[in-house]
């Protein structure tokens, strides 16, 4: 859902895994945590778009790692909104001043904020 997604600067982790397709899970909500967002548990109509991959264990380990598991984000097993069970990273900290990301889509929310600087930052 994050910075592992295609185009995205970590998606190198995931090079020699298998793309098993888009999913939406309900139920969590995304929040930013500037340089990347954090999952956390969110109400009924909340949801996050992310991408599924079919990793080996070690790539799994790899993961844990970049994802500080279990302190910072914690490994949980979820039922994606079409029935499929798949890994993710849920963030352990408080994130109550932290900005939400409407739509649940990171990738979305940084090419939106890019277009919004560049507007910005042009005198536009």
């Amino acid at each position: 859902y994050g910075t592992l997604r295609i185009g995205c600067s970590n998606h190198r982790l995931l090079v020699d895994s298998h793309y098993d397709g888009n999913a939406t899970l309900l139920g969590y909500r995304l929040m930013s945590l500037g340089g990347c967002p954090g999952m956390v548990q969110g109400r009924r109509a909340d949801s996050v778009v992310g991408e599924v991959y079919l990793v080996t264990g070690e790539t799994m380990d790899r993961l844990d790692r970049l994802e500080g598991h279990p302190t910072t984000y914690q490994r949980e097993q979820v039922r994606l909104q079409d029935g499929r069970v798949a890994y993710t990273y849920v963030y352990q900290n408080p994130v109550s001043h932290r900005e939400r990301i409407d739509g649940g889509d990171w990738v979305e929310h940084v090419r939106t904020r890019s277009q919004q600087w560049r507007r910005h930052g042009s005198g536009d």
